[in-house]
């Protein structure tokens, strides 16, 4: 058994350097993703698939849509934790639609408007924006912020 390395791809050619590379004799490993808005799944690192290695690294640089090896000092192939690798496989096609708070949810701003207020979240309102419920004056103002602004609770 060898050890796992990153391959960096050619733009959108994940799939065809895997192919190439699993039909040269190697275990490779490519993470998806999927979200409503896309029809296929997608990789989840774009540009990059993993590749499991016992030696002779250096014949995947000749494979089809395989730019280079991800390396560290002297150029050296940099090793990927075994266990890391697992753990991803484990998850299987990863759904990016899972959303981070449900309406009622007890959130806090961490920036922007309203910095460090507690507020109730409401929804959803586009692709990186939410709409949150604001105690002012005795009544609850809706008020929208980008999600990476809160933080649950």
């Amino acid at each position: 058994m060898g050890s796992w390395i990153a391959v960096r791809t050619k733009p959108r050619q994940e799939r065809t350097a895997c192919s190439w590379i699993s039909d040269g004799g190697f275990e490779t490993f490519l993470p998806l993703a999927a979200c409503s808005r896309r029809k296929n799944p997608f990789p989840l690192f774009p540009g990059y698939l993993f590749v499991q290695i016992a030696h002779h690294w250096r014949t995947l640089l000749g494979m089809r849509g395989v730019l280079d090896v991800v390396r560290v000092t002297d150029g050296v192939p940099g090793r990927l934790p075994e266990q890391e690798i697992m753990r991803l496989r484990a998850l299987g096609t990863i759904d990016l639609d899972v959303p981070r708070f449900n309406s009622g949810d007890r959130v806090r701003v961490v920036r922007g408007f309203c910095e460090g207020a507690q507020v109730t979240f409401d929804c959803y309102r586009n692709r990186d924006r939410v709409r949150v419920l604001h105690a002012l004056l005795g009544r609850m103002v809706p008020v929208e912020l980008e999600e990476s602004a809160l933080e649950l609770v």
